[in-house]
């Protein structure tokens, strides 16, 4: 044991960084799985793995699932739009024509979409 108190300050901070790479170093496998092959044999797997059918529409189904979460939220804050404007605080009237949303209630597929709690969650 050190017997300058200096010395065990400075002692421990070093300990620490050490810790942290430690920490770090255990999911290290989360973003390069095969970090402990050689170099040449990581690019073979990621070369094959790059012509399978399913990596190579990755990115048509990222967008398409991309899509379908923007188109998601965007009915959901739709439908709590239309609900506050309803039946929110202050609110004159709870029939859309008079704010000019007339065309959701017209039309069922819209109504299911914009005024139900099913279709918001959608």
């Amino acid at each position: 044991p050190p017997t300058n108190p200096g010395a065990l300050s400075a002692a421990a901070p070093n300990h620490k960084l050490e810790e942290d790479q430690e920490e770090e170093e255990e999911f290290d496998y989360l973003t390069t799985p095969f970090a402990s092959l050689p170099p040449t044999l990581q690019n073979e797997i990621y070369t094959a793995e790059s012509q399978t059918p399913s990596a190579q529409n990755r990115l048509q189904r990222i967008l398409l699932y991309v899509a379908l979460a923007v188109l998601g939220a965007s009915i959901a804050f739709f439908n709590a739009f239309l609900e506050n404007l309803r039946y929110g605080e202050g609110s004159p009237s709870s029939d859309l024509a008079a704010y000019g949303f007339e065309w959701v209630e017209g039309n069922g597929i819209s109504d299911f979409l914009f005024l139900t709690k099913v279709g918001g969650a959608l």
